[in-house]
C-alpha cells in the first residue's frame, strides 16, 4: 500500500514521530496500513481445543519521513542495486519509441496528454536487473499495444479484456527476456503466479494463454523488427489483428507454431 500510495521509503506512525523528537509538519496527510496476522487453533496433549483459531486485523497511519521535522533516528543504509545494463535490452528500448519515466513507486502504461507513456520506479529499487528488466518488458509489451489504442479501448481493471492483456503482457515479456539472453531464474515464480492468476480470472480457459501466446509473439517480432531489422522476415513485422484473437483451429495448433520461445 506504501508503494502505491506514499512517497518515501520511511514511515512512521505519529506516537514513533513523537517518541523520537519529532514534528509533524502542516499540512500532511497520513497513509493507512493494515496489520493482519491469523492465531491457529491450539490445543492440549490430549488434543482437547484450549484456544479457538481467531485472527486479528488492525489499521495503523503513517507518516512519510520527509514530512516531519526534527526526527532523531539512525536509518540503516539501503543497499542500491549495482545495475548493469544489458546491451540487447538496451536496443529493443531505444528502437521501439517508447517513453520511459523513472520515479515514483509503480510500473504502469499510462497517458501523458496525447502520448502513451511507461512509468517506471528507479533502478536502484529493485532487488536485481532481472526483475527491472522483466519490469519493464511487461510494459514495454503493453505499451506495443495501447501507443496506438484510444481512451475508450484501455480496458477497465479485473474484466475479461483487462485479464487477456495482462497474460499477454507477461508471455511477451518472457519472450523478450529470452532473446536478450537475461536469466529470469530468480524472477520466475513470481511470472507463474501472476500468469495463474490470471488464467484464474479468465475461469481456466486454456485457450486464452495460447491467444495471449500468439498475441504477445506478434508484439515481441514487432519489437525485434525495429532493433533488429535483419532478423524480420523480409523485414516486416506481422500486425496484431481482432485485439489477438484467435480461432479455434488456431487454439489446436502445437504451441510451437503459435510462440517464439
Amino acid at each position: 500500500m506504501l508503494s502505491i500510495f506514499g512517497n518515501d521509503v520511511w514511515y512512521m506512525t505519529p506516537k514513533q514521530i513523537k517518541e523520537h523528537g519529532g514534528n509533524i509538519k502542516k499540512g500532511t496527510h497520513t497513509v493507512p496500513i493494515v496489520f493482519w496476522h491469523v492465531y491457529p487453533e491450539e490445543k492440549d496433549s490430549g488434543g482437547n481445543v484450549t484456544k479457538k483459531a481467531h485472527w486479528i486485523l488492525r489499521y495503523y497511519n503513517v507518516l512519510s519521513l520527509k514530512d516531519t521535522e526534527g526526527v532523531k533516528i539512525k536509518l540503516p543504509e539501503l543497499k542500491k542495486l549495482d545495475f548493469t545494463p544489458n546491451e540487447i535490452a538496451e536496443k529493443l528500448i531505444a528502437a521501439s519509441g517508447a517513453k520511459v519515466m523513472h520515479g515514483g513507486n509503480s510500473a504502469c502504461v499510462t497517458k501523458r496528454g496525447d502520448e502513451v507513456v511507461i512509468l517506471m520506479p528507479n533502478k536502484d529499487q529493485f532487488s536485481t536487473t532481472e526483475e527491472y528488466y522483466a519490469t519493464l518488458f511487461h510494459e514495454l509489451t503493453h505499451w506495443v499495444h495501447y501507443k496506438d489504442a484510444s481512451a475508450t479501448e484501455w480496458n477497465t481493471f479485473g474484466s475479461e479484456p483487462y485479464s487477456k492483456e495482462e497474460l499477454t503482457a507477461e508471455v511477451g515479456a518472457n519472450f523478450l527476456l529470452s532473446f536478450c539472453s537475461i536469466d529470469a531464474s530468480n524472477t520466475y515464480n513470481n511470472s507463474v503466479a501472476y500468469l495463474n492468476n490470471w488464467i484464474e480470472k479468465l475461469g481456466k480457459e486454456p485457450k486464452w494463454i495460447v491467444t495471449a501466446s500468439s498475441a504477445a509473439n506478434r508484439r515481441f517480432d514487432s519489437l525485434v523488427a525495429k532493433a533488429f531489422p535483419e532478423m524480420a522476415n523480409n523485414g516486416q513485422a506481422d500486425s496484431e489483428p481482432h485485439n489477438g484473437e484467435i480461432s479455434n483451429a488456431e487454439a489446436s495448433q502445437p504451441a510451437s507454431d503459435l510462440v517464439a520461445a
